[in-house]
């Protein structure tokens, strides 16, 4: 099986490629770091896992100060309850958020490789934490022939 999870380096200079603000489980807040999401793979039988692919998370650019501040304009009307009338159903679009397009990224190159290296094995599931235990992250692992094992005990539904 697979495993992946991102991981902080919390830093303090201001010149780091990649430093932003990244949520710490184990602070409980947001703090100043740089952030990797890194695979492994794991013989079940050997007990042993395997280092596969580790890429850094670069945050989403801040909005400039004028889209922030019409957005929070915009955000104050009040709305009318309901649907509007005339709208259509829209298809579901991909996120956009670092984490999803890294995870992405990295799980199709790790998949192309083993399949290219090792042919013969036989890789079903990927573990994830309850972060990621959600309908894109479960399309994103049924696109890869994977399925996801998450953490139940922080997973919405």
């Amino acid at each position: 099986m697979l495993a992946a999870d991102e991981t902080l380096d919390d830093k303090a200079g201001k010149h780091t490629y990649g430093l932003s603000y990244f949520y710490s489980s184990i602070i409980q807040k947001a703090i100043k770091s740089v952030s990797f999401l890194a695979i492994v793979l794991i013989d079940v039988e050997a007990k042993k896992s395997f280092f596969v692919a580790c890429q850094q998370l670069i945050a989403n650019p801040k909005k400039p100060i004028q889209d922030r501040q019409k957005a929070q304009l915009i955000a104050a009307l009040p709305k009318p309850k309901g649907r509007p009338k005339g709208s259509k159903n829209k298809p579901k679009t991909e996120p956009k958020g670092a984490s999803y397009q890294t995870l992405k990224t990295i799980l199709s190159l790790a998949m192309s490789q083993l399949r290219f290296l090792l042919p013969e094995l036989s890789c079903f599931h990927l573990v994830l934490d309850g972060f990621y235990g959600h309908e894109d992250y479960w399309l994103l692992a049924l696109n890869n022939q994977l399925q996801i094992i998450p953490n139940l005990n922080q997973m919405l539904i």
